[in-house]
């Protein structure tokens, strides 16, 4: 592959200091495998060894090998993932999978579990086998999804659930999600819906069927209304939306808003 961004470097070719290599530029890694025996060792004190089924690749992975970041923060982005190659070598946020050994001290988990898990910034989904503190975003994996399902819950609903968990839904709350349809967005209109809150979802209207199934009383097509210019108020406001052009911020002190995205 011959990509200017890419040069020589001892043999091996590497990105530049502005860009990591291209998405399909890679180099598979083989390592040896080690044994049953050897691989229960690799939990230590507290931890979980999950053997990984599935995985994602999420905006997460996206943004840290695209090196994408918003306005000003480029040097500071840059530093954090890699200046002239990837810090992370091995991505991945979200994993389900099944608990091959536990170490000293993890009473909540036992070999044969079938788990979901949230890795976060340490990343290292993508690999075969992960470490996760039993006392980490870790749980049982739904008995009636398979691997490839139960994954996908994972970033939104722990997002959704974190955002939600800064205000306090009680039953009859109203709720507004603005960007009802996206992964975090179905998970608060789900969230909020079993907190007893009267739901309105914002969406395109091609997703009102899907948000509607999910539990939200009202739908708002937002390409041709705006629920800021309607006079409705709300008691908590969500904004969902991967960027916000203004609305979902909230015009008056009694509306209580969290975002699960920067402006």
């Amino acid at each position: 592959m011959d990509d200017p961004r890419l040069r020589d470097r001892g043999g091996g070719r590497h990105p530049g200091p502005g860009a990591h290599p291209p998405i399909d530029h890679f180099r598979l890694f083989q390592r040896t495998l080690p044994s049953r025996i050897h691989r229960c060792r690799l939990a230590g004190p507290g931890e979980v060894l999950v053997k990984v089924h599935a995985s994602t690749v999420s905006a997460a992975d996206h943004r840290a090998r695209g090196r994408t970041a918003p306005k000003g923060l480029g040097l500071m982005v840059a530093l954090a993932l890699g200046v002239f190659r990837p810090r992370k070598r091995v991505l991945g946020m979200d994993v389900a999978g099944v608990v091959e050994a536990v170490g000293a001290d993890v009473t909540l988990f036992a070999p044969g579990d079938e788990v979901i898990a949230m890795l976060g910034g340490t990343f290292g989904g993508h690999a075969e086998y992960v470490c996760i503190p039993q006392g980490g975003a870790i749980t049982a994996k739904p008995r009636n999804m398979s691997f490839e399902e139960a994954v996908a819950l994972v970033f939104g609903r722990i997002t959704a659930h974190a955002f939600l968990s800064r205000t306090t839904v009680k039953p009859g709350d109203t709720v507004l999600v603005n960007g009802a349809s996206g992964a975090v967005g179905t998970a608060a209109v789900q969230l909020a819906k079993e907190l007893g809150a009267r739901v309105t979802g914002v969406c395109s209207g091609a997703n009102r069927d899907l948000v509607t199934a999910l539990g939200a009383d009202r739908v708002i097509d937002y390409t041709t209304e705006d629920f800021l210019t309607e006079g409705q108020s709300y008691d908590v406001l969500m904004g969902a939306m991967p960027r916000s052009n203004g609305r979902g911020r909230a015009s008056t002190p009694a509306v209580r808003c969290c975002s699960s995205s920067p402006t």
